[in-house]
């Protein structure tokens, strides 16, 4: 049995065709995605076109889950209004009845039994919460999430940073990105599991693309109000392999408590003022659309 996972390819679609070419030659037998599949990068139909014909093993992420949420009008009028919500307004003005009844029917987690000696849970964050990341250095909370299970491998995402960590006789299996890998390089990534009478061996794969692809679907979802200021901190992130946006996020978040304002929703004026001062350290940092 050969399982390839994929997780948080987050609208990315270059990244998830090399994923998928690479893919066919290698006697896969399940394709499991665990989240975070749309918003920020901006071919979100087509993501979910492909995720749909592709496999049934496909999960929410928080992602997901915040379009679900708009949907049901949670957010009033913020996401129009405030700056930081920009991408995901465009995202969900352009997503399709059918595409939204398709990230409305995921579940959150699935259990597969491959045979009575391997199973496997797919989540999100944690067994617990899908916004709950599980980190390597945090040993007590993979106890917590190991003992909360009866299934040999707990598969989960959104930290973008491959994990492979055996707790007792369980193992906790992180796939990294597809679309925003944080390690280091211009590369999406996967895992292929491969079981069999030998046991269990896993190929951690990263697969090279064309980020010019992916600056040119940037450039060209401007004009459907996506927001260009955090769509130049994802493509910085992607071209270096570091989180740039969440590094911007917390110098915004600083910047306003200092001023002794509202911390969120950010105000329009501190998300451009940070903005601006980044570019004025580097210009030529954020000159990537």
């Amino acid at each position: 049995m050969n399982i390839a996972v994929l997780s948080d390819i987050h609208g990315n679609l270059p990244a998830l065709n090399a994923v998928l070419n690479d893919i066919q030659n290698k006697n896969i037998d399940k394709i499991l995605v665990a989240g975070d599949h749309i918003t920020d990068f901006p071919e979100i139909n087509e993501i979910l076109q492909t995720l749909q014909e592709l496999t049934p093993y496909v999960i929410k992420g928080n992602r997901e889950q915040l379009l679900i949420e708009n949907a049901k009008d949670s957010f009033g009028n913020d996401w129009e209004i405030y700056d930081q919500f920009s991408s995901h307004a465009a995202a969900f003005r352009l997503l399709k009845p059918k595409e939204l009844s398709y990230i409305q029917s995921m579940p959150e987690q699935i259990s597969l039994d491959i045979d009575e000696d391997f199973s496997i849970r797919m989540v999100h964050g944690s067994p617990f919460d899908m916004s709950e990341a599980i980190y390597e250095h945090d040993v007590d909370l993979m106890m917590r999430c190991t003992g909360a299970i009866s299934e040999k491998l707990l598969i989960c995402g959104h930290t973008h940073r491959p994990m492979l960590k055996y707790v007792g006789e369980k193992i906790i299996l992180n796939p990294g990105s597809v679309g925003v890998s944080y390690c280091g390089n211009t590369t999406a990534q996967y895992i292929i599991i491969r079981y069999n009478a030998d046991g269990l061996k896993f190929e951690m794969r990263e697969i090279q693309y064309d980020f010019s692809e992916l600056q040119k679907a940037c450039k060209a979802a401007l004009k459907d109000g996506y927001s260009k200021i955090w769509l130049s901190l994802l493509l910085r992130s992607v071209k270096d392999g570091k989180d740039y946006n969440f590094a911007f996020l917390n110098e915004v978040m600083k910047n306003t408590e200092k001023h002794g304002i509202q911390t969120f929703p950010i105000p329009n004026d501190m998300w451009n003022k940070t903005y601006d001062s980044w570019a004025v350290k580097d210009p030529l940092f954020l000159n990537v659309i």
